[in-house]
């Protein structure tokens, strides 16, 4: 990793596939008429959070109350009341300790949805207007068909591998003091070296995470590989090479070299300096996907 300033959230969510993101309930809300509020009532209990607003800005927190598609309500340690913040200014909001689930059995589907939103779960039933999803997170939930894009199904299952970060505990970094950082959900690059976790990856995954940017980069990512402390080339892995504007991935094969399968241009990452990212790959489909 190379460059300064660069920030990486990693929502790690996994089934028999890997799937990293940190809004896994945002879709209960996307999937019909969001008429009602959702309320959080604060406790000595509730996990401290961290409201991003859409302009970078960061406030330490708790969520108070939550009313469908208007308004959050956030209870900063500062302040007496609540602040009111309009959903269209707010673009995320992390917790510090993940819920546990409340059930550990699989969901066998995932639900991709026309606004965006995706969820995992288990299709109950299905007929001309609505769709029944039973959830983790929520239980049972109902979503106009029509709000429905896809769900794709999977044989073994999805389950969570890992959702953070929450700190630096349980990753490997190079060995340049301070090279790495976690601050506020996030890893912060002060310079090039490396942050690697074994996650045992063997089947199809889902990777998504979110980076940001202040200055140009260059970020290396390997999967399916042995070595999570450095490069090894002795070893077999797939190997991303991204930069604003331009990605490129190559295969590695012990003792065959490296062959590279293909690289495009992303001209979006020009003209921003934040991108969410999400690496699909199919064992079945022996495909590599990155959206």
């Amino acid at each position: 990793m190379s460059g300064n300033a660069v920030r990486i959230q990693i929502l790690i969510a996994v089934s028999t596939f890997l799937f990293l993101t940190s809004l896994a309930s945002a879709a209960a809300q996307g999937t019909g008429e969001a008429t009602s509020a959702l309320i959080t009532k604060p406790s000595n209990q509730t996990n401290s959070a961290v409201l991003q607003l859409s302009d970078g800005s960061i406030l330490h927190g708790a969520v108070a109350r939550i009313n469908a598609g208007s308004a959050v309500q956030w209870q900063h340690p500062a302040s007496v009341e609540p602040l009111q913040f309009t959903i269209t200014n707010i673009a995320r909001i992390r917790f510090e300790q993940p819920v546990v689930p409340l059930k550990s059995d699989k969901s066998n589907c995932r639900f991709h949805f026309f606004n965006g939103d995706e969820i995992t779960g288990s299709l109950t039933w299905m007929d001309n207007a609505k769709t029944g999803v039973e959830t983790w997170f929520a239980g049972n939930l109902e979503a106009a068909r029509s709000a429905v894009q896809s769900i794709e199904f999977s044989k073994r299952g999805f389950s969570i591998l890992y959702e953070g970060p929450t700190g630096l505990e349980g990753w490997t970094t190079g060995h340049t003091a301070r090279s790495w950082t976690y601050q506020d959900g996030t890893f912060m690059a002060n310079g090039a070296d490396i942050l690697g976790r074994d996650f045992k990856l063997t089947g199809s995954s889902i990777l998504e995470f979110d980076i940001s940017w202040a200055n140009s980069f260059s970020l290396s990512l390997s999967m399916y590989t042995s070595s999570t402390d450095r490069y090894d080339y002795n070893s077999s892995a797939y190997m991303f090479y991204l930069s604003p504007g331009m990605v490129s991935l190559q295969r590695i094969q012990a003792g065959a070299g490296v062959v590279l399968l293909g690289q495009n241009s992303i001209p979006s990452m020009m003209k921003k300096n934040r991108a969410h990212l999400e690496i699909r790959s199919s064992k079945e489909e022996a495909s590599l996907t990155l959206l």
